[in-house]
């Protein structure tokens, strides 16, 4: 069951500990408010749903609503339940890949350092011609084996590296085509009146709106202030449409 608190009555509560935010929701108007549990696989939390004081209770209450806002509950409640197992995956993968490129290492360092000198060895018992060492015709030795490792490893890492390489040219070419536009031609420039007529009303406006908002900035004493940062294109926007389609 749903149950709709006073958000005044909550904020103006003196049992209740201050809570500044709460007190913003009360001069904002929202009045009414419903705290929704959702316990996803052990994940527990709150959703608080804020109502204005025009709303109709009986239709906030209805068990269809009800039972809308229980799910958008749990909804909200399972999105924040998988971002830590996303990034146990993420690490999971993260650790799998440096293990990886951890044994590869490992592997060309055995090869180097133990193959070699079994070779060599095998080598100057044959030269040699001692009947004491045995023989490794017709038998893998360990070194071969490493070695045999070592170039799947490497031909495995050779074939990821160029399909990553294609995989970024393929989507260069596609970046590139899209950059080419679709063989429209441009705008015909602005003519000189144009230009003055743009500059001298771009300017007016700056000024105008420059000097409402100083005004309102000392009315208010700072509290209130316009915000001025995409004036610039709308006003240059406005008086300089070119005649593209």
């Amino acid at each position: 069951v749903v149950i709709c608190r006073q958000v005044d009555a909550l904020a103006q509560d003196p049992d209740q500990p201050h809570d500044e935010r709460l007190q913003l929701f009360s001069k904002a108007g929202f009045q009414l408010a419903a705290g929704i549990h959702f316990n996803i696989r052990g994940y527990k939390g709150m959703v608080i749903y804020y109502a204005n004081p025009y709303a109709d209770k009986q239709k906030l209450l209805d068990i269809r609503n009800e039972r809308f806002m229980c799910s958008q509950a749990d909804l909200i409640g399972a999105i924040f339940a998988v971002a830590q197992p996303t990034q146990d995956i993420i690490m999971m993968k993260k650790q799998i890949r440096s293990n990886n490129w951890r044994k590869l290492k490992l592997r060309i360092i055995a090869t180097i350092r133990f193959g070699g000198s079994l070779l060599l060895s095998s080598k100057t018992g044959k030269l040699s011609g001692s009947s004491s060492r045995p023989s490794l015709e017709g038998k893998r030795s360990a070194s071969d084996i490493v070695l045999e490792k070592a170039a799947r490893c490497w031909k495995r890492f050779k074939d990821e590296v160029h399909d990553k390489r294609e995989l970024v040219r393929h989507e260069y070419k596609i970046w590139s085509h899209k950059c080419k536009g679709g063989n429209v031609k441009p705008a015909p420039p602005m003519s000189f009146q144009q230009v003055l007529w743009t500059f001298a009303g771009v300017a007016i406006a700056h000024c105008v709106v420059s000097r409402l908002h100083e005004l309102i900035k000392d009315e208010s004493k700072g509290q209130y202030t316009l915000v001025l940062a995409p004036i610039g294109s709308i006003t240059a926007l406005q008086y300089s449409l070119t005649a593209a389609p």
